[in-house]
């Protein structure tokens, strides 16, 4: 039986430990500073939104979805500048 750190599940456990760390450190960080972050996507509606191109998209359960049938030269969408 493997134990510490040469276990590969307690390598995982540290590394994911290590990063939620780090980002909950950066968020306390980014709010001290009086960071104004401002989200693109209000969960309802595309507005503020430029669909562009042919391709189609829609809000379903609070998430964009839509895409472009495969074709990339159909376009996509873009948030409206801020």
């Amino acid at each position: 039986m493997k134990s510490g750190l040469s276990d590969p599940k307690s390598v995982k456990a540290a590394g994911i430990g290590v990063f939620l760390l780090c980002f909950l450190f950066q968020a306390a960080a980014a709010e001290e500073k009086g960071s104004h972050w401002q989200p693109l996507f209000n969960g309802r509606d595309l507005d503020n939104w430029t669909q562009n191109g042919s391709a189609k998209w829609i809000v379903k359960d609070g998430i964009i979805v839509g895409g472009q049938g495969g074709d990339p030269k159909r376009a996509g969408l873009l948030p409206d500048g801020h």
